[in-house]
């Protein structure tokens, strides 16, 4: 029967689809991998030793604050290199359409036939889809950059907050009991 769902085929199309975005997955993870490497290092090192501890020092936290701002400083000129190969994939998938669409009105025209605007799309849409997944690959991989980039500011901003927390505290203990003995007699 023609109606009825033809599952094995389906399940074929879902696990071309299911391995086609894993490859994609695959480059686009290797590339943030290599513009984040540090940041997500630091990131990982603030988790274990700042986040899932109960008493973290002082020292320890302006450490963090260090590395963390340091290691945004250096993937901020690097993300937006890797901007230029976005705009770049953007423009090759642009061409390679533009000329698989002027390619099927030209071959239409030789062959004495017409073709339709959406006979053209189609055929430059199939003929572009490479350079199409490059462009995707680089622009979710700049989208996940600036993503990891936007929580690293937070945790820089929520390391200060902290770290002006405690020394105000300090301060104000320190102004709160100014007789305390403090090895002076």
């Amino acid at each position: 029967m023609q109606d009825e769902l033809q599952k094995d085929k389906i399940n074929a199309i879902m696990n071309d689809i299911e391995e086609n975005i894993d490859y994609v997955k695959t480059l686009s993870d290797d590339i943030v991998n290599k513009y984040t490497k540090t940041l997500d290092e630091v990131m990982t090192d603030i988790t274990n030793d700042v986040i899932n501890q109960n008493q973290v020092s002082d020292d320890t936290l302006e450490r963090y604050f260090l590395d963390l701002t340091n290691a945004l400083y250096f993937i901020g000129s690097k993300s937006e290199f890797l901007g230029v190969y976005e705009d770049l994939s953007k423009s090759n998938a642009r061409l390679k359409y533009n000329n698989a669409y002027s390619e099927s009105q030209v071959n239409a025209t030789l062959n004495g036939k017409k073709t339709t605007v959406d006979e053209n799309r189609a055929y430059a849409e199939n003929n572009s889809i490479n350079e199409t997944i490059v462009n995707s690959i680089y622009s979710r991989s700049f989208r996940i950059i600036k993503s990891k980039i936007d929580g690293a500011n937070e945790m820089v901003k929520t390391l200060s907050k902290i770290i002006s927390k405690r020394m105000n505290e300090r301060d104000y203990s320190d102004y709160a009991n100014p007789f305390d003995d403090k090895g002076d007699n």
